[in-house]
């Protein structure tokens, strides 16, 4: 019983820093851009910010797409196989197959997009594609799963205050909104990729059936 009550302690607690991770993080998320939205503002002026916006929010679409919602199932699925090797090891490489299968098939989309479709946003557009990239190598997925909030929430947080430095240091007048659009799709791609190399050591990739992943 002492011993089950201890486990039980440390869960708590484990459970508690996660969640305290958690939140700090999503609170320096919104905070930032509340910092740098008025930079923003007053070195590229209204027109450049709504252009940037449209392009963004586009963008985003695509990144909703590309993940197709595994951010959600991936985290439940690993977190009830975390206890078993080999079923963790079967369960994530099932996942990465199909996250690599839509968000490639979504990049692809997203191309044609900014070379045939896209208008006055083309150039910011191309400089965002990169988010579409980061899809590829998401996988905050499985270290939710795995409870390690921890690296999620320092790594990208460094990552968004190189960003924020780089912005206040390159962005100085309309002609840099490309620099912005850059810097920030390349925080997205470089804070996923930190976190997966988080899992080294801790989950293995083995090429699954494509009917496993498609179910």
């Amino acid at each position: 019983p002492a011993d089950k009550r201890r486990l039980n302690w440390r869960g708590s607690m484990s459970t508690r820093k996660n969640a305290m991770y958690n939140v700090a993080y999503r609170m320096f998320s919104v905070l930032l851009p509340l910092v740098t939205a008025p930079y923003l503002s007053r070195t590229v002026g209204r027109d450049g910010v709504g252009l940037y916006s449209y392009a963004w929010s586009v963008s985003y679409i695509f990144v909703l797409v590309g993940m197709l919602g595994l951010n959600d199932y991936g985290v439940r699925t690993v977190a009830q196989a975390r206890d078993d090797r080999r079923k963790l090891d079967r369960v994530f490489s099932e996942i990465c197959q199909t996250q690599w299968l839509v968000a490639g098939a979504t990049l692809l989309v997203w191309l044609g997009y900014v070379f045939l479709v896209a208008g006055e946003e083309k150039q910011i557009a191309l400089h965002l594609t990169m988010m579409s990239v980061s899809c590829l190598c998401s996988f905050d997925w499985c270290l939710m799963g795995l409870d390690l909030f921890k690296p999620i929430a320092l790594r990208n947080t460094f990552v968004k205050l190189a960003a924020a430095a780089c912005v206040f240091l390159f962005v100085k007048g309309p002609a840099d909104l490309w620099i912005y659009a850059f810097v920030w799709s390349l925080s997205t791609l470089l804070g996923n990729l930190s976190c997966a190399a988080t899992l080294r050591g801790r989950v293995s990739y083995r090429r699954a059936p494509l009917r496993d992943s498609l179910k």
